[in-house]
């Protein structure tokens, strides 16, 4: 395969499955000089842009609630007990695995 050819084929991968799901990407493509690239490097972000096009956040806090639904104190932290819950599914295994499955 050409480099042309090789860069086009990432680029549009990268097109497909990262920046249509709203993430920024960049790639480098490898080459040993004597043949054809041997692979690419693909970087990503993991926070989304929010409704006024700045980067969102990565996670948002949720607390944890008792029975009664109210937050619990965490008196040696002295705040309330929460979790963390990502804003999006890209850093899922899940997510690596099909990407893999897509670019073979």
């Amino acid at each position: 395969m050409a480099r042309e050819q090789s860069i086009s084929l990432v680029r549009e991968y990268v097109k497909r499955h990262f920046v249509a799901a709203g993430m920024c990407a960049d790639f480098a493509i490898h080459d040993t000089g004597g043949g054809p690239p041997s692979h690419a490097h693909i970087m990503l972000t993991m926070r989304p842009f929010d409704e006024r096009d700045a980067w969102g956040a990565k996670q948002k806090k949720e607390y944890i609630l008792d029975r009664d639904g109210n937050k619990i104190y965490d008196r040696k932290k002295r705040q309330y007990k929460c979790k963390s819950i990502p804003n999006t599914d890209w850093n899922e295994q899940t997510k690596a695995e099909e990407w893999r499955a897509a670019w073979a």
